[in-house]
């Protein structure tokens, strides 16, 4: 069994090979290659399925879902299905020490006897100034903060209905987006922001954020053997499969991203750290995303058991850290609002360009 009929849509001059893997295979009956953007094609009626591999770095970037969502709205039938059918961006506290005693202590370790600490500071902008991306695989080791929402005192729940996430990945990584590709809409991916809070398992180093992603393929499908069933009503199941891209799974081609701390955070075991991430479209660079870290630091567990002496401690030690992926800057507004929380408590702020 298969498709009856396909129509393979690509936009790139790969739409000519395609075309000749077709014919190889004698398949030109059922597959039609539409050498075009999914935008302009004319189908003579609706579809049952739509398959698409649209998934970038921090999952978002290249914003090729968009191209998804018309083609859900335009051409999918009531009832049909997409594959992937869920995705969630993951972010949790990282611990980098090879990759910054490499790009970072080098400069403090007097090579062939000759100072360099002096260049330090120019070499952390020049490093980390950008997201660090792909070939970069985290180590499951690396994550070492146990997550929750910063409004509950619950752990963070995993997807409703998704497969199980990888043995030891629950509660070390937040779900800042999760997206159902069935009824996600423009708006719920141009813009979104989240909060939570990570407190360590043991004494490390914060020196990123790590960032990965993982799609489901989850599907309905007839429920056992339907002649040896009394009851004729159609009955289903779900199943599918998971591709998972973070440190607890195997390493594909999307590695993962990390957002560097310019001053990296010695934790203890039980400090915690109030993070807030924010992720929104540049209208005009729509490829790109904006992002904004702010991270707050607490002292002997969250913030909700801070003493009014740690109090003092954590807004002096709070740490904003904006990264714009993007070579403009950002809107006036945008600019004067960060400004006012500069004067309001001690931040750093960066502006970087997320590329691969």
């Amino acid at each position: 069994r298969g498709a009856r009929c396909v129509y393979a849509v690509e936009a790139s001059p790969m739409a000519v090979y395609a075309r000749r893997l077709v014919r190889e295979n004698g398949l030109e009956s059922v597959v039609t290659v539409l050498h075009s953007k999914v935008e302009d094609i004319w189908l003579p009626g609706k579809v049952d399925v739509i398959i698409s591999e649209w998934m970038g770095t921090m999952l978002l970037f290249e914003s090729m879902f968009d191209s998804v969502i018309f083609a859900r709205d335009k051409w999918l039938k009531k009832g049909g299905s997409i594959l992937p059918s869920h995705a969630t961006l993951y972010v949790a506290p990282c611990n980098c020490d090879t990759l910054w005693n490499e790009r970072v202590g080098f400069w403090d370790s007097k090579p062939f006897g000759v100072g360099m600490s002096s260049l330090r500071s120019f070499a952390t902008t020049a490093f980390f100034n950008n997201p660090v991306i792909p070939p970069i695989k985290v180590k499951s080791d690396d994550i070492f903060c146990e997550t929750r929402d910063s409004e509950s005192s619950e752990a963070s729940p995993g997807f409703s209905g998704q497969l199980s996430l990888p043995k030891g990945q629950r509660n070390r990584a937040y779900p800042v987006l999760k997206v159902n590709c069935l009824s996600v809409t423009q708006p719920m991916i141009d813009s979104f922001s989240t909060q939570f809070e990570a407190t360590s398992t043991r004494d490390a180093t914060f020196h990123a954020l790590a960032g990965w992603f993982d799609v489901h393929f989850e599907i309905e499908c007839p429920k056992g053997d339907r002649k040896a069933r009394k009851d004729d009503a159609p009955q289903t199941e779900t199943k599918g499969v998971r591709l998972g891209t973070g440190p607890f799974d195997p390493e594909t081609h999307w590695g993962n991203c990390l957002l560097m701390l310019n001053k990296p955070l010695d934790l203890r075991k039980g400090d915690a750290v109030h993070v807030t991430f924010t992720m929104k479209k540049n209208p005009k660079f729509p490829r790109n995303y904006h992002m904004t870290l702010t991270v707050g630091r607490f002292y002997g567990g969250t913030s909700k058991r801070t003493t009014k002496g740690n109090a003092r401690r954590n807004s002096s030690v709070a740490l904003a850290v904006e990264r714009l992926c993007d070579q403009k800057r950002t809107e006036k507004g945008e600019v004067l609002e960060v400004e006012k929380f500069h004067r309001k408590r001690e931040v750093q702020r960066k502006v970087f360009k997320l590329w691969e």
